[in-house]
């Protein structure tokens, strides 16, 4: 999820930032090494639900289709006093996979804190 989302922050038009990957997994570790890496944002991201659900197509082949449905819990905060920017909850399907699912809200994640990150900016 976290190259997804460095990939998909990466092509947003319109905002000047580098991606810097953080390797610490609790909030205040996560910020002590973003300050060190010169970070101005911490965009924190969590898959909060992950469910399928099978359903028959139409029809003589009445086929079975399974669809995955994926919550994705998103939050953006300022490095320098911690103060969130930004947070949400995106939802996604796909009939392909969870982690397709998965990739879908972390696109829309990228777009969201994108449009936060050019607000907190002017």
């Amino acid at each position: 999820m976290r190259d997804a989302l460095i990939k998909f922050l990466s092509e947003q038009k319109g905002l000047e930032a580098e991606e810097v990957p953080l390797d610490a997994s609790d909030s205040a570790a996560v910020m002590t090494e973003a300050k060190d890496k010169k970070c101005d944002y911490v965009v924190d991201m969590m898959v909060t639900e992950v469910h399928s659900e099978s359903g028959y197509t139409g029809g003589l082949s009445g086929v079975n289709l399974q669809t995955f449905f994926v919550t994705v819990d998103y939050k953006l905060s300022k490095v320098g006093d911690g103060a969130e920017q930004a947070s949400g909850s995106l939802k996604a399907s796909d009939r392909g996979s969870a982690q397709s699912a998965v990739i879908l809200t972390t696109k829309k994640t990228a777009e969201k804190v994108t449009d936060a990150m050019k607000i907190g900016a002017k």
